[in-house]
């Protein structure tokens, strides 16, 4: 029964473990589009690779096409469409001083469908612009990891019941004899 004590709790471990890191790996960040455009080299990571209802974070790398060099004082403008209002939504990308090159926005996608998303870099090289799409979907949940874990953890309970009652069990044929 030691065992039997030791093996349910590492099963219900490895489950999470190995569920969550699915589900991370399978909702992580993603690259948007890498693009040369005109005195520039832009690269836009996502916070999701399945964007969805909600927030959405982005990266804008932008860099000096010819030398390679990170851009500190671009200024990057976002330009979005919904797929069901007429009107654009827009955001600034602040410059993170933490990062050269690198411009942070946050943007709140509260339509599901095909978005038109454009972004405008200014800087002393000169102006760039390009624009991508984006498809918004619905928040999927991952129950397999729940209904997993919900089954490790009533098994674990389970496993004590039945000990307990073979405990008392035997101690009662113990005591007959």
């Amino acid at each position: 029964m030691r065992t039997t004590a030791l093996i349910l709790p590492a099963v219900l471990a490895i489950t999470i473990l190995f569920g969550s890191s699915t589900y991370l790996s399978a909702n992580g960040v993603a690259e948007l589009l890498r693009r040369n455009v005109g005195p520039h080299d832009i690269t836009i990571i996502a916070s999701t690779a399945r964007p969805f209802l909600g927030y959405l974070y982005l990266w804008i790398t932008v860099v000096d096409a010819s030398t390679s060099t990170p851009l500190t004082n671009a200024k990057v403008a976002i330009s979005t469409q919904s797929p069901v209002s007429p009107k654009e939504g827009w955001a600034i990308a602040l410059h993170s001083p933490t990062a050269p090159g690198t411009y942070t926005a946050d943007m709140t996608l509260d339509a599901l469908g095909t978005w038109e998303i454009s972004f405008r870099i200014t800087s002393d090289l000169g102006i760039s612009t390009t624009s991508t799409t984006l498809e918004v979907i619905e928040r999927q949940q991952n129950r397999e990891v729940g209904t997993m874990a919900w089954v490790a953890v009533m098994g674990i309970i389970g496993s004590g019941v039945l000990y307990i009652w073979w405990q008392a069990h035997r101690k009662s044929t113990l005591a007959q004899s």
